[in-house]
């Protein structure tokens, strides 16, 4: 868990460096930062994929990476819509819990 967790701070970082050489950012979805794939996907991806081990196989995410996340996509999130693709994560995951 705090390799995934690192890995999306470092991809962050690294989409954080690049947005101050975009003098004018296009549309949130197309952007692509880091691979082959659109920030938008990748960000879900990295969401669904912290889902998925938690949710199935029970490992807990642990304080310091929540702090990390919150830190991510919440206090200093690259685009307002990285902030809403983690509170929806958020939501769903909590439902997937209330229901299990």
């Amino acid at each position: 868990m705090d390799v995934l967790v690192a890995n999306l701070s470092t991809y962050s970082n690294l989409v954080q460096q690049q947005l101050k050489v975009i003098i004018e950012v296009g549309s949130y979805g197309d952007q692509v930062f880091v691979g082959g794939y659109s920030h938008e996907v990748t960000i879900q991806t990295y969401l669904d994929l912290l889902a998925f081990i938690v949710g199935d196989t029970h490992v807990q995410i642990g304080i310091d990476n929540i702090k990390v996340l919150w830190q991510l996509f919440i206090d200093k999130p690259n685009y307002q819509q990285d902030q809403n693709l983690f509170l929806h994560w958020i939501n769903r995951s909590s439902k997937v819990e209330n229901n299990n």
